[in-house]
């Protein structure tokens, strides 16, 4: 935390989650707070008074407001339209939603991705992490950007500009691999946390990602294997996890060519896994913290708007 005026208010406000942090001119953190009330979690639909319960605390006057996140969805506060890719920080800026009877929080659209070969793609909350690296992470030339997740986001951005993404539901395939098949039946019943993720049943699973067969049957080799303990029972939940991530890996640096490092934005334990495949595929990456990232891109799309 800094002492200092605040300048702005920024919210990151998810299904599950959200954040509020109030912010001096330069981005610096004066408060901050959090809460479980995601946007699924708000009790018919009133936002405004879970939004008071969310940011009174952090500041007694109204402040220019900047929101991101599924708040911005048809199910959220007010529908932010996406914007069609590419897309730079400065048109981020410039396509605000103000909030009904609330016109000094705004919320950040979403991205729109269609390729010529007609291939759709979205992103609600990335997009401000995007910049946040933008930001932080000074290229004149290409990045290459990994935000992993229930979602995962691979984003290309070239001088500033965000070119071309894609995304891969590993995160949510492995909780429901896990929880929801056959392979669970083997798995520890010890909740599935990254924590839980073996380095020995990771690199296992890595080195099998890469082998012939593809995904779905690397997948059922994952009971195969633990029938016969030829990978630990406590390594079967790494396991499974590099085999998901080492295909998503794979198949995302093969997308285009490129040797810019991977910049790796999320939660440290997960992150680190990434890194991991990333650099056993022979290209560089390095970690940024997502929270770092999120403000600092809302912080400078915040000042980019007025």
């Amino acid at each position: 935390m800094t002492a200092g005026n605040p300048q702005g208010l920024l919210v990151d406000w998810g299904t599950s989650n959200a954040r509020a942090w109030t912010v001096a001119e330069d981005g610096s953190v004066i408060a901050s707070a959090q809460s479980s009330g995601g946007i699924g979690r708000i009790a018919d639909g009133n936002f405004s008074a879970a939004f008071k319960d969310l940011t009174e605390q952090l500041t007694p006057t109204p402040l220019p407001t900047l929101m991101s996140g599924m708040i911005g969805s048809r199910q959220g506060w007010i529908e932010a339209p996406y914007l069609t890719c590419p897309v730079s920080l400065s048109d981020l800026a410039q396509q605000l939603i103000p909030v009904p009877d609330a016109p000094y929080i705004r919320i950040v659209p979403g991205v729109h991705l269609q390729t010529s070969k007609g291939r759709n793609d979205v992103m609600r909350g990335e997009e401000v992490q995007i910049a946040g690296v933008i930001e932080l992470v000074s290229s004149t030339e290409e990045q290459l950007i990994c935000l992993p997740g229930t979602h995962s986001k691979w984003a290309w951005v070239k001088k500033g500009v965000l070119t071309d993404f894609a995304t891969s539901m590993t995160g949510e395939v492995f909780a429901a691999m896990s929880n929801h098949t056959i392979l669970g039946a083997l798995l520890p019943n010890d909740g599935g946390a990254a924590s839980d993720i073996t380095s020995a049943g990771f690199e296992t699973g890595l080195v099998r990602s890469g082998e012939s067969g593809g995904l779905l049957h690397h997948l059922f080799g994952v009971r195969a294997e633990g029938l016969f303990d030829a990978v630990a029972a406590d390594d079967l939940r790494g396991y499974l996890s590099g085999i998901l991530i080492g295909h998503e890996v794979r198949d995302m640096l093969g997308q285009q060519t490129g040797t810019a490092p991977v910049i790796v934005v999320g939660e440290a334990q997960l992150a680190a896994h990434y890194v991991h495949a990333i650099t056993a595929m022979n290209r560089p990456a390095s970690i940024l913290d997502s929270e770092l990232a999120t403000i600092a891109g809302l912080t400078m799309i915040l000042n980019k708007s007025q």
